[in-house]
């Protein structure tokens, strides 16, 4: 199995999602402004975003269970959202360990932790969105369209199956992502996912 590995530029967070990671309700105020900007570029200025992802063939040895290289479940949920797909791109993303220092060291202040945790958990969805893009790019050069990825812990795929994603495509060697407490990533602003690839594109 070939594991791609990139260090990517940091993009920028949507503001609206550092806002909702926040319990920002309507328009922020300007403290609210504030706080969030100064934490999205504390948080930007010590990320260091790196993905990782291989491209793997879907099994269905039977009627209800899906294999995905060392994934063997009978997940409803999971089949639901490949149905039709034969591949699924498996990937991982983070941004780095600083940002954990960082919401750590700033839990003396509630709202500056708030905020730092919030403008973290935004960057990384960024990073993620980059990273799906480049990989529909890549899918449609082939005549071929991606499902929304799915992440363990979703539905009846349990957060158990994050241990798969981690040896598939050796996250420790690769970005620096480990597991801890069989279920726990770290860095704690790390994701993974899959995301099926299919001939026909699903109209929603």
């Amino acid at each position: 199995m070939i594991v791609v590995r990139q260090t990517i530029p940091t993009p920028d967070p949507d503001m609206g999602e550092v806002f909702r990671y926040m319990g920002v309700k309507g328009e922020p105020d300007e403290g609210t402004i504030k706080l969030a900007n100064e934490a999205v570029e504390k948080i930007k200025s010590s990320a260091v975003c790196r993905v990782c992802f291989s491209r793997i063939p879907i099994e269905r040895p039977e009627k209800s269970t899906i294999v995905i290289g060392k994934i063997r479940t009978e997940s409803v949920c999971l089949e639901k959202n490949l149905k039709g797909c034969g591949e699924v791109y498996l990937f991982f993303a983070t941004i780095g360990s600083a940002a954990d220092r960082l919401i750590a060291a700033s839990r003396i202040t509630p709202s500056k932790a708030l905020g730092l945790d919030a403008a973290a958990s935004a960057l990384t969805e960024a990073v993620c969105n980059k990273l799906n893009g480049q990989l529909k790019e890549e899918a449609l050069k082939e005549g071929k369209f991606l499902r929304p990825r799915y992440s363990a812990g979703f539905g009846d795929f349990t957060l158990e199956y994050q241990k798969y994603f981690v040896d598939m495509l050796d996250t420790s060697k690769n970005i620096g992502v480990v597991l801890r407490n069989e279920t726990m990533l770290f860095p704690t602003k790390s994701v993974s996912a899959l995301i099926g690839i299919s001939d026909v594109e699903r109209k929603l």
